[in-house]
């Protein structure tokens, strides 16, 4: 939009899949694990984000708020949230370097029937360049969840076909349950904005998860 500002649309789809339900018995002094059948889970999120370049487009800011939606087993959850983030662009000799910082799921707690869940506040910092006339981006950060350690993250972005098109692989130093490794695909038509990201999981399913943003 005019004057630097900039509107956007979006909603997230997680599916976490089908995961096997366990019971324990005790019989004689032994502890059985006994197979009860199956239960899944899934989170959407939405809502609307707002962003601004100041100081000759140098620096930007923005906030998104989004509602959220969680199913566990039959057990359903929502929240509020905003999500803050700014960034600086500058140039080191010829090479233009983007840094960036986020706060994100800063909001009310998800309560599944009678226990409520603390949101994941996360703190991120990183960097980013572009190369190849723009059409690959490197990134890497670390990030900062509420209780946990710090992680690092990074990943590449190419568009070697069509600007429409992007790939992406990434590694994700907070997935335990799997190598980190991550990859993921982007198609841009006009205003509408389609991601796919995969996230292999050594414990439970594999992770699929789908964006769909529209700007204005």
């Amino acid at each position: 939009m005019s004057n630097g500002l900039g509107i956007s649309a979006f909603v997230s789809y997680l599916d976490f899949g089908s995961q096997d339900r366990t019971t324990l018995s005790t019989a004689g002094g032994i502890t059985n694990i006994n197979n009860a059948g199956s239960f899944s889970a899934a989170d959407v999120a939405g809502g609307v984000a707002f962003g601004r370049h100041f100081f000759n487009d140098n620096f930007s800011a923005g906030v998104s708020l989004k509602g959220i939606y969680s199913k566990l087993d039959g057990v359903t959850a929502s929240a509020f949230a905003a999500d803050l983030g700014a960034e600086y662009k500058l140039t080191f000799g010829d090479q233009p370097v983007t840094l960036g910082a986020t706060a994100q799921n800063l909001g009310t707690t998800l309560k599944f029937d009678r226990v409520s869940e603390e949101l994941p506040r996360t703190f991120q910092i990183g960097a980013s360049t572009k190369l190849w006339s723009d059409r690959l981006t490197l990134y890497a950060g670390v990030e900062k969840v509420i209780h946990d350690d710090f992680v690092f993250r990074g990943g590449v972005e190419a568009s070697p076909f069509v600007p429409m098109l992007t790939f992406r692989a990434g590694y994700d130093g907070s997935n335990d349950a799997g190598n980190g490794l991550t990859a993921g695909i982007g198609i841009k038509i006009n205003n509408i904005v389609l991601d796919y990201a995969y996230i292999p999981n050594d414990v439970f399913s594999d992770n699929h998860r789908v964006g769909l943003q529209y700007h204005f």
